[in-house]
């Protein structure tokens, strides 16, 4: 009898997690599996020449859209916490950690830094060659310098692989500067500077960031970026409570993990930014105040859920960035950078003219070449403590580069400006891609 009533509950629970999936599935289902189907089977392939596939695929598919997933996750993640857990399995990090600040964060295993390192030493030559300067800004990871600092569970080495990969670089004469050591000097705890439930640093984080790495640039490559903007009261910060559940939050459960405050920092100043945006051929460009044409108003609405990545406020993780002040006239920074960069290179724009940003995750030409073109001031290297990737130091041109000569802007009179003639005009109240 006890097995006839547990196989009655197991067909019970089934019966409503199907029903349920169904019932509530978007309406737009059958398109988005499969695209996700026809990214493992050819385009033109029949739909059964690899039925193994089409299973696995199908799997996938359910378990991302099952009913009701997030309150599975949160009652998980809630009999954790009555428990007292601060590790949580996790089959994407392996185990997801509650820190002694209450932050959510993973540990970064050993890495091999020396390539990187090498690439790296390569690339300040072949800059120093060309006139440039480079300087390598470490960006810190959730887990503090601060001696005695306990945090997880198990050892973390997002620390000791960027101490190692600085000594490499440093070693040959490759500037660096170091946000981890600034942070600790400034007595600025963890919780001021990262989400609780996100691996990024917060908006204030990447705001304190970008006005250390101008002092920095004032002091030592003789820039002159002026100190009322970087002056804390000339910025309105507007909280949103309880706005944003991060990547690993989504992970434990908010009733694991809670939720953030999110706070959008703007200038109280007037502002006039021409903002560049390019994705291989695709192209866009926004003209306006900081705030229209620079941030991103889909990631801050209010009606959106807690999931939303609201971090994407401040623009995201693109090929190629440009953001022209046209209230400056001097001051020109090219940024090669991780999602830490985001916030920090929308900041220093608004105390040069002109700041642009690769990634190379997804641009494939040449760094140097790129460089003699647009001729900075200086090249920063901006990376967080857990971005040591091969793909993130192949400073080189790849196979199927971009042609940057297609860019719609162009150089004139020894500045670069915009053409409207070529690529994609957007108003500030258009789509904020």
């Amino acid at each position: 009898m006890k097995e006839k009533i547990t196989a009655f509950l197991f067909l019970i629970c089934v019966a409503v997690l199907t029903a349920g999936t169904v019932l509530n599935h978007d309406e737009n289902w059958r398109e988005e599996f499969w695209r996700e189907y026809r990214q493992i089977i050819p385009t033109g392939a029949a739909v059964t020449s690899d039925l193994p596939k089409l299973i696995a695929a199908a799997d996938a598919h359910v378990n991302d859209v099952i009913f009701p997933k997030e309150n599975l996750i949160d009652f998980y993640g809630l009999t954790q916490k009555m428990l007292g857990k601060r590790v949580m399995q996790d089959a994407g990090y392996g185990a997801m950690y509650k820190t002694l600040d209450g932050q959510l964060a993973f540990s970064i295993s050993k890495t091999d830094v020396k390539g990187m390192a090498e690439r790296t030493i390569v690339l300040a030559e072949r800059l120093r060659l060309a006139g440039i300067d480079l300087l390598y800004v470490q960006a810190p990871y959730k887990i503090s310098l601060t001696p005695g600092y306990i945090s997880l569970l198990t050892h973390d080495y997002s620390n000791e692989n960027a101490d190692e990969f600085m000594d490499y670089i440093s070693a040959d004469g490759v500037s660096i500067f170091d946000l981890r050591q600034v942070i600790l000097k400034d007595g600025v705890s963890q919780k001021e500077v990262f989400f609780d439930t996100d691996h990024h640093w917060s908006i204030q984080g990447g705001f304190f960031a970008a006005w250390k790495i101008a002092e920095k640039l004032n002091e030592s490559y003789g820039f002159n970026i002026e100190p009322w903007v970087m002056y804390v009261d000339n910025y309105d910060y507007l909280r949103y409570k309880n706005f944003f559940l991060g990547t690993m939050g989504r992970r434990t459960g908010s009733l694991y993990s809670g939720v953030d405050d999110f706070v959008l920092i703007t200038p109280k100043y007037e502002t006039d930014i021409t903002y560049y945006q390019r994705n291989g051929a695709h192209e866009i460009v926004r003209q306006g105040s900081f705030a229209e044409a620079v941030l991103n108003r889909k990631a801050l609405q209010i009606h959106a859920p807690v999931t939303t990545n609201r971090y994407a406020a401040y623009p995201g993780d693109h090929e190629e960035l440009a953001l022209i002040n046209n209230n400056r006239q001097d001051g020109k920074i090219l940024i090669i950078k991780d999602s830490f960069g985001l916030p920090v290179y929308s900041f220093l724009s608004l105390g040069v003219h002109e700041v642009r940003a690769l990634d190379m995750r997804l641009y494939s030409g040449d760094v140097v070449e790129y460089a003699k073109k647009y001729k900075p001031d200086i090249v920063i290297i901006l990376y967080n403590a857990d971005g040591f990737r091969d793909a993130m130091f192949s400073f080189e041109a790849r196979p199927n580069s971009y042609d940057t000569d297609t860019s719609p802007f162009v150089y004139r009179n020894g500045a670069f400006v915009y053409d409207n003639s070529r690529g994609e005009n957007e108003s500030a109240a258009g789509d904020t891609g």
